[in-house]
């Protein structure tokens, strides 16, 4: 299979895409690859087949002894995998047959775990080369008794509880400071139950703007967005998600602001990509 990979990406990229390199990995769809330079031994990864600019950067740090790549590589992807850094779920949220090896991390630095109010979110970030920027994946559940930070109904004081709106701290290495706010998450409100959660988005109707309600889902909510950091540094991006307790239609109490815990955003040539 690389093999033909390798062959299909010499034909249609061909001098963008040297004799030297073969390709080692890759996604189903070929956005991302791997590939080992075997003239300079060194390991890059990233994408472009798209549009056709092949962006790849070294996938080792930059103190790697020459040829020693992709046996570093591996030999870190490896324990990586033995201590659940990454998780095998579906690559696109709610998308089963998409299923596979997820790069956002589980543990570490760039993953962030917080429970308020029952209410849990973690969140991970990974540097998307392809991309040239970082993008986070946030996870929302409404814990069950008995689990670590739950609480009953009456302690939370309500049985569901629904996201009306979003506030980012973005910190790059310098310092410097970018707030974002908005309603929703990339045009979703999901209203939290214990075991699953209901899939609203918003509409634009003659009048006011609304919520619309949608399917009901099992499990946590997950969506994906980009932070649009470059690697290179120390950044960080932290916040809150506001939530109504009830529903946005119905709401039983006073907003309430669920913590997002910092996470970091740390790249360049001291760290391995995947």
């Amino acid at each position: 299979m690389l093999c033909r990979w390798t062959n299909f990406l010499r034909g249609h990229l061909g001098d963008r895409f040297p004799r030297t390199w073969l390709m080692i990995a890759a996604t189903s769809n070929l956005s991302k690859f791997a590939v080992l330079d075997y003239a300079s031994g060194q390991v890059r990864v990233g994408g472009g087949l798209q549009t056709g600019r092949i962006n790849l950067v070294r996938a080792v740090p930059k103190g790697t002894a020459e040829g020693d790549d992709l046996l570093t590589w591996l030999g870190e992807h490896t324990r990586r995998l033995a201590a659940n850094h990454y998780a095998v779920e579906p690559l696109v949220p709610g998308e089963a047959p998409t299923r596979g090896l997820s790069l956002y991390p589980r543990s570490g630095a760039a993953a962030s775990r917080a429970v308020t109010r029952g209410v849990l979110a973690t969140a991970q970030a990974v540097y998307a080369p392809e991309q040239g920027m970082w993008v986070y994946s946030i996870r929302l559940s409404l814990l069950a008794e008995g689990m670590p930070g739950a609480l009953s109904a009456d302690e939370r004081g309500f049985e569901t509880c629904q996201l009306r709106g979003r506030h980012w701290l973005i910190t790059d290495a310098s310092g410097r400071e970018d707030h974002v706010n908005g309603d929703g998450v990339v045009g979703l409100y999901p209203l939290l139950r214990v075991g699953g959660w209901r899939d609203d988005t918003s509409r634009s109707g003659a009048s006011a703007f609304a919520v619309a309600a949608g399917a009901e889902m099992d499990g946590e909510f997950v969506y994906q967005s980009q932070s649009g950091r470059q690697p290179g540094g120390a950044g960080s991006f932290e916040g809150e998600l506001f939530f109504v307790p009830g529903s946005l239609k119905r709401p039983t109490g006073d907003e309430f602001a669920v913590r997002v815990e910092r996470f970091e955003l740390k790249g360049g040539d001291d760290a391995f990509v995947y």
